[in-house]
């Protein structure tokens, strides 16, 4: 009997981590430089408190003025380029079939060119924000940030969501 539930166990076990590799959410939130600190994704509107716009979650609805708001530090305290991609996900976090067309307006690429330069601080950085433009239908995205050129180096890859209403 002790054997027949180790082995019960065991292909439970097994049934368990096969599924678990079908359904991996290979959207996860990542910052994969150690010169990246302080990263936030927050929702925020122009009448909101702006000292709590780090307690709200990425999400927005379409029919509101809220915006995302994307930010973080680079402590090279020298100006980078970057870029980024928004990546439409279905409910699971994997990447759905639809065009970038058909969840945006125009290109698929977005410079970050809303930066301030540190100025008095001990460890000099530039601090970068990024309003994340409002797709074209609601759901899950993923926002990744790329240093130099759009499919360079992952830097940030966070989720985001816009919704119909909230």
């Amino acid at each position: 009997m002790k054997d027949q539930l180790k082995l019960f166990n065991l292909i439970f076990i097994g049934i368990l981590s096969f599924q678990n590799c079908f359904a991996q959410d290979i959207y996860h939130e990542l910052t994969n430089a150690e010169n990246i600190k302080t990263v936030v994704c927050y929702a925020y509107n122009n009448g909101d408190d702006f000292s709590k716009r780090y307690l709200q979650s990425p999400a927005a609805s379409l029919n509101s003025n809220t915006n995302i708001i994307l930010e973080f530090d680079d402590l090279d305290a020298n100006y980078a380029q970057y870029h980024a991609r928004i990546i439409h996900c279905d409910k699971n976090w994997q990447q759905s079939k639809l065009l970038d067309l058909e969840i945006l307006d125009g290109f698929n690429d977005f410079f970050l060119n809303t930066y301030e330069v540190s100025s008095g601080t001990k460890v000099p950085y530039y601090h970068y924000v990024f309003r994340i433009p409002r797709p074209k239908i609601s759901g899950n995205f993923v926002i990744q940030i790329f240093k130099d050129q759009l499919d360079g180096e992952l830097i940030i890859q966070k989720k985001i969501y816009f919704c119909l209403n909230l």
